[in-house]
């Protein structure tokens, strides 16, 4: 399908009713298609940043009142780090003064003073 045939108004009309993991699908068939959806409004990517279950505010908690400079970039930093997080979770270790909380099993015995 080639983009030159619909209007480009059109094509934003469309793309408007897709959600986010179709048109990441989208983006990749070429060129024309990437440079579309990029082109979508930021009225759009902020739909689609806050429709987003898991997403919070980009300036979330120190200035939820402050629109972000590009909701776009914002939902990409935010895929980015949730992929990271879930492809590296079982692997990070536990934090170092964590080990000083660790149940030992001679604080477990009750020692009888009487």
């Amino acid at each position: 399908m080639e983009v030159g045939s619909l209007p480009v108004e059109l094509w934003r009309v469309i793309l408007a009713y897709l959600p986010l993991p179709d048109l990441g699908r989208c983006c990749q068939v070429c060129r024309a298609w990437r440079e579309l959806i990029l082109a979508l409004d930021n009225t759009r990517w902020r739909q689609l940043c806050l429709g987003c279950s898991e997403c919070r505010h980009p300036n979330w908690p120190s200035q939820p009142h402050r629109e972000p400079a590009s909701w776009r970039d914002s939902l990409k930093q935010h895929a980015l780090s949730t992929r990271t997080w879930t492809q590296n979770g079982p692997e990070l270790q536990s934090s170092a003064c964590l080990h000083f909380f660790r149940r030992r099993k001679d604080r477990r015995v009750w020692h009888d003073s009487c």
